[in-house]
Parts: C-alpha cells; sequence; structure tokens
C-alpha cells in the first residue's frame, strides 16, 4: 500500500489545506493495509477496499458480494432464489415466518476479508454507529469528511455529489431485503438501509490492539488482556474512578485463565497492546505514577514500558 503524507485535499477559504496522513502518524499496517487506531472498539481502515489512496471513493459491492461490479440488477444479486433468498433470508407472511437465522456477513461473505483477508472485515452498524457517536466529523467543501476520534488519530471519507453511503455487514431483519448501511451527507451521518442488490462501497475495520505479525484473531486469554487495558484506559479518560478501580481490583480474577499456556497468551496480548497503542498505555502509565507518587496506590501494577 502507498503511503500518501502531505497531501493537498484542495484550497480552503484562508489557503490551502493538508492532512499530513490519514492516521495522524499512527497507522499499523495489518495484512498489507493500513488500520488505525481512533480510540474506538475496533480499528478503521485508512481507505476503501479497491482504493487506490485514503482520498478517493472505491468500487461498488452488493451486500454479501465479494467482488466489486457495475452491474446491479435485482437477478445479479448476491443469494436471490425464486423463492426468496437461499442465505440471509427473513420470509413473513399471514401463516408464516422463516428465518435461517443469519443476519451478520460470515466471512466467507464479506467482502473487506475476501479482499484484504487477516482480520479486515465490514463494520457491523453498532461499530459504525460508534463511529458517528464517538468521533467529530469536519466536513471539506467539496472533498469528504474528516473523521477524528477519541485518540486523536483520524480518517478521511471522500464524497461523491451531495453524499455516501457504505455497506455494514447487518441485515435489516425486518424485511430481510435490506442491508444495513452508514450515510454521511454534508449535514448529516446516521444508520441507514438500502436493497441488498445496490451497489456500496466498503470501509473495513480489524480488531484492536492484536499482534499484527501473525494476523490471526485474539485468543479468548489475549482478549481479555485488551478488554482490561481498554477498560482501564476508558474509565480513566471519562473520569469514572469506580469502575477504575473495579477494574484494578480485578486484574487477579481471572477465573477462567487456568493453564500457563492462557497466561502467555494473556500477558503477551497485554505487552501487544502497550506497543500498539504507546499513546493509550502513555495515559494509564502517567495515571498510574501520579497515584503512587501520592501515595494512593500502595502495590504496583506492571507501569513498565514494553521492550
Amino acid at each position: 500500500m502507498k503511503k500518501f503524507a502531505n497531501i493537498i485535499l484542495g484550497l480552503a477559504a484562508a489557503g490551502t489545506m493538508f492532512l499530513t496522513s490519514c492516521g495522524g502518524g499512527n497507522g499499523t499496517m495489518v495484512n498489507g493495509h493500513e488500520a488505525v487506531d481512533l480510540g474506538l472498539s475496533v480499528m478503521w481502515a485508512s481507505q476503501d477496499v479497491g482504493a487506490d489512496n485514503p482520498y478517493e471513493v472505491g468500487p461498488f459491492f452488493a451486500w454479501g458480494a465479494t467482488q466489486s461490479t457495475k452491474d446491479f440488477k435485482p437477478e445479479n444479486e448476491p443469494f436471490r432464489g425464486e423463492r426468496g433468498y437461499t442465505k440471509y433470508e427473513v420470509r413473513r407472511g399471514i401463516f408464516f415466518d422463516t428465518t435461517d437465522g443469519k443476519s451478520r456477513l460470515e466471512r466467507e461473505d464479506d467482502a473487506a476479508n475476501a479482499n484484504w483477508g487477516g482480520t479486515w472485515r465490514m463494520p457491523t452498524k453498532d461499530e459504525a454507529r460508534e463511529l458517528i457517536e464517538r468521533c467529530r466529523w469536519e466536513y471539506i467543501e467539496g472533498k469528504g469528511y474528516k473523521v477524528t476520534g477519541p485518540s486523536g488519530n483520524f480518517i478521511f471519507f471522500a464524497m461523491k455529489g451531495d453524499g455516501l453511503e457504505y455497506w455494514t455487514s447487518d441485515m435489516n431483519t425486518v424485511t430481510g431485503t435490506q442491508g444495513k448501511t452508514l450515510v454521511m451527507t454534508p449535514g448529516r451521518r446516521l444508520i441507514s438501509i438500502a436493497f441488498r442488490n445496490a451497489g456500496r462501497p466498503i470501509r473495513p475495520v480489524t480488531p484492536p490492539a492484536q499482534n499484527v505479525r501473525n494476523g490471526s484473531e485474539l485468543s479468548p486469554a489475549a482478549k481479555a488482556a485488551v478488554e482490561f487495558q481498554e477498560a482501564f484506559y476508558d474509565s480513566i479518560v471519562k473520569d469514572d474512578m469506580d469502575r477504575f478501580y473495579g477494574v484494578d481490583y480485578g486484574f487477579g480474577e481471572f477465573d477462567s485463565l487456568e493453564t500457563e499456556e492462557e497466561w502467555k497468551e494473556f500477558n503477551d496480548a497485554y505487552e501487544q497492546w502497550k506497543r500498539d497503542f504507546p499513546d493509550k498505555w502513555k495515559v494509564i502509565k502517567e495515571f498510574r505514577q501520579k497515584q503512587f507518587a501520592e501515595g494512593i496506590a500502595l502495590v504496583t501494577l506492571d507501569i513498565a514500558d514494553p521492550e
């Protein structure tokens, strides 16, 4: 993937506007593609699937299709059968109500994973809503949105015309004929729906704080370490001391970790989290050091920097 530092977006009213890099300089390469830690539950890709750089819109996909196309006729829709759908089906009527129980795209039908591999996938509707609600959206006239997360890092969404709509991996379970979407216009951002045969671009996400060198999903033990650190960080930045001390007290209470291998996975992920998120780790470390200096904390929770 190409690095696009100091890309000129256009002329602002008072001069020329630059975005130095889509991750604010803190992007992490995951399976050959840049993931940006916005301080959310997942890391977001710096660009669309199939795009050449962060400042262009990628090709369009139907919901559940793993290859882009320009032909979005209903008869070409993935999983369309003679009577309803062959997968991700919801059919309701006066005398029947059937579903196959699948409302979120599986990995084999996820265009982000099919094209980028590793742990990349399409965002869920809740992850898209988190992006809307927890980030600062700055509209750049005629260009698109700069989206800055709680971490201070940002991603960019280019715009076509008056707005743009991205697929999530979730289906509209009321009708079964639509997928959930992330919609952005110059004045609004919301979760909406679009018919499954419609063409929409895809902006992938990947789990946070994984060891990007092995490219695998987090194990339960590693996930526990990540959740522990994230809970610490979140309680500090939100000044929620009841939650902070609850997390602190619970550090040694991971009953599910029984074997040496599980504890090794936990510790490895704990150290990897420090390396992957140095800004968050700095917040935790400085808070802890302040506690020790003020005599609030009597025992030392690990504050050593990762090797």
